[in-house]
């Protein structure tokens, strides 16, 4: 049986974990950018992208991923943003929120790039 030091220590240590991992919000910002260009080289074929996959492209995975993800998210990019955040539409004057389906989470990377573009800044 672990005792309340051991776990007030585990605790201690899973939070400074977490703090060392996070992202600060200039390296947030340079993601977003580097979103931005990757869409930029996606123009010649026109291939498809969402803002998951431009970030695992990129190399962001795992907790460095989410958190750019929510930051844009949280930013104003809400509509058909990702498959595990709620969806915010009108159908007439009536708001609908939903988890959208994966597939409609793609945009031209046109799309894309304006739609980064137009997210409020800090």
């Amino acid at each position: 049986m672990s005792s309340m030091r051991d776990v007030e220590d585990e605790g201690r240590e899973a939070w400074e974990a977490y703090q060392r991992r996070a992202l600060t919000d200039a390296q947030v910002d340079e993601a977003i950018e580097q979103m931005k260009s990757h869409c930029g080289l996606l123009m010649e074929e026109y291939e498809l992208v969402s803002a998951r996959a431009a970030l695992y492209t990129l190399g962001y995975h795992g907790e460095d991923a989410e958190q750019v993800l929510k930051d844009i998210y949280d930013r104003g990019f809400t509509y058909c943003f990702d498959h595990r955040y709620i969806s915010t539409w009108y159908d007439g004057d009536k708001e609908v929120k939903e988890y959208p389906s994966e597939d409609v989470c793609y945009w031209g990377p046109d799309q894309l790039k304006s739609r980064l573009n137009s997210i409020r800044s800090r």
